[in-house]
């Protein structure tokens, strides 16, 4: 009985464990391709440091435009003196002027405002400069935007194309194992049958190795944990489209990133020879101080005055920095002629890749669908296993792979494409 009452609170224990639910297994992720380049989009930290440069330059943009208001200032000190001669404070006290005294308080406030009134046009400029260095900043988050785009498409292709071929030959492995066994009793074609399994299992082998590695590929791109466990939804066919070449070329024109950063970059060297033409224009300021002082409160002593100043500018390197700006914005004409060339040459090779890969296509699904139609009607009609069964079932493999090789250069085609447009190219 003892024995009993002592084993009870371990019994209980025990049943209470195997009452308890079972931790829950963690689900596999499955992504489309859409929800990819979401991913994509808010993981990769080359497109979140672009962003960061886009609010920078919106900042910047904010500093120029304060360039128009009055430049405010308030100041306060108090001074505890023992001089035997008059001096003056040094600027960063206020310049005050202090008279012969001993150990008294001298106590000042001022509040001073200056305007700007002509600047030669430098405060306007530099507010442009601002906004054209934003607009720049936002192109090359669209670059970036683009590329990341373009690097998970691919990835995302290649890892469907590796999923479904390895699936594909796996299929026509099993059947050509099945045909392999009915073929025991003839031991020369049981010998090439064993051969062609052999030959197949390698090529299995080798997909599923290319599939592990586009794996990590994908999810480099994505940004995720190597180890992650996340798979794709995909149908992996064809997205075919027609697309005038000249059409193309307009729209690249229009929206490549690249051509409007040049015509930005343009922009800019211009602003910079109209900032350094500038130097060469007087400025006109008017200012306002007011001051009270006084060695005792309340202070009663009190000073105001306006000023409106002139300042002319001379300097040596006008006409070098003049020189530069015109030599830079020459240089930027040039570039940008380079850019335009190249972005039509891109739209024209993308253009005329795509065009035949979708010949490409049509014919590898042609001709498969025609040997699988062709196998399954021979097969009803000789069903009896044979070396030439295992030899077309290897052709017909062969035959799928192809498709889906062609399928894959199709959308990856469709893809550069798009990206050599700037432009979604959906119908």
């Amino acid at each position: 009985m003892l024995g009993a009452e002592r084993s009870a609170p371990l019994l209980c224990l025990c049943a209470l464990l195997c009452a308890a639910p079972a931790k829950a297994q963690p689900t596999q992720e499955v992504l489309t391709l859409d929800q990819s380049m979401r991913l994509a989009m808010q993981n990769n930290p080359e497109l979140l440091s672009a962003e960061q440069d886009v609010i920078i330059a919106q900042q910047r943009v904010k500093e120029a435009s304060y360039l128009f208001l009055p430049q405010t200032g308030l100041f306060g000190a108090v001074s505890k003196s023992n001089i035997k001669y008059p001096m003056v404070l040094s600027p960063e006290f206020g310049s005050q002027f202090l008279q012969t005294s001993e150990y008294e308080n001298f106590y000042t406030a001022r509040m001073s405002l200056v305007q700007p009134i002509y600047t030669g046009g430098r405060n306007t400029n530099t507010l442009r400069m601002a906004r054209a260095s934003l607009k720049q900043a936002r192109t090359r988050y669209e670059t970036v935007k683009r590329e990341t785009v373009l690097s998970l498409k691919i990835a995302f292709y290649k890892l469907s194309r590796a999923k479904f071929e390895s699936d594909t030959i796996h299929r026509w492995l099993d059947a050509v194992r099945d045909g392999a066994r009915k073929l025991a009793n003839n031991p020369w074609e049981a010998l090439e049958a064993r051969a062609l399994v052999s030959e197949m299992e390698n090529d299995e082998a080798k997909a599923r190795q290319q599939l592990t590695m586009l794996k990590l590929n994908y999810l480099q791109t994505l940004n995720r944990e190597l180890d992650a466990d996340v798979d794709i939804s995909a149908e992996f066919k064809p997205d075919m489209i027609a697309l005038d070449l000249n059409k193309a070329v307009t729209w690249a024109m229009e929206l490549r990133p690249e051509v409007k950063s040049e015509v930005y970059k343009a922009e800019m060297d211009s602003i910079a020879l109209n900032l350094a033409m500038s130097r060469r224009s007087p400025t006109v300021m008017l200012g306002a101080n007011y001051d009270v002082n006084g060695s005792q409160f309340p202070l009663k002593s009190n000073n105001w005055a306006t000023t409106l100043a002139i300042q002319f500018p001379l300097a040596y390197d006008f006409w070098t920095q003049i020189t530069q700006r015109k030599a830079e914005l020459r240089q930027g004409d040039l570039k940008r002629s380079g850019m335009q060339d190249k972005v039509r040459l891109e739209v024209r090779q993308y253009h005329n890749e795509l065009m035949f890969w979708q010949d490409t296509v049509r014919r590898m699904q042609e001709n498969k669908d025609s040997l699988e139609q062709a196998y399954s009607a021979t097969a009803q009609k000789a069903p009896a296993a044979s070396m030439s069964a295992l030899r077309a079932a290897k052709v017909v493999q062969e035959a799928d792979s192809r498709y889906l090789d062609s399928v894959e250069n199709q959308l990856i085609a469709r893809a550069r494409l798009e990206w050599a447009v700037g432009h979604d190219l959906t119908p």
